[in-house]
């Protein structure tokens, strides 16, 4: 299942920190809060939410944001980096998302990309929550 009709993608690559993001220079945002926010865009659209969040710590959001029906993928586990070389070529996301534009489904693009990272940087661990319970899948 990759992002298609009757799934919505929320996307974020940003500068992240335990439960945290930044959002600008001098503003962030806090799990809860965009939690919060999810559930209220869940409420009024029809299908799946899958959020994709790729950012330093990123991992630390995955027990807030767990939700029935909703897919959360981090690019790390909490407490590690995000790493993004070459201006962003090697990192999660790119291989994540080259994945999902080539057709594959969240699961096989989630693992391409979870063992690219894990070669290319070794102490990057992404985590993923397909079916909303707090275990990662």
């Amino acid at each position: 299942m990759g992002c298609r009709r009757g799934m919505w993608c929320s996307i974020f690559v940003i500068m992240g920190g335990d439960e945290t993001f930044r959002m600008s220079g001098t503003e962030t945002l806090d799990a809860a809060t965009l939690d919060g926010w999810l559930d209220t865009l869940e409420a009024g659209i029809d299908g799946q939410l899958i959020v994709v969040y790729d950012a330093c710590e990123s991992g630390t959001f995955q027990d807030v944001l767990a939700s029935s029906g909703r897919t959360v993928i981090t690019s790390t586990s909490p407490g590690e980096s995000a790493y993004f070389l070459s201006t962003g070529t090697v990192s999660f996301s790119n291989f994540f998302w080259t994945q999902i534009f080539n057709g594959e489904d969240l699961a096989d693009a989630y693992n391409f990309a979870s063992t690219a990272v894990a070669q290319a940087f070794g102490a990057q661990n992404p985590l993923v929550n397909f079916d909303g319970d707090s275990n990662m899948n």
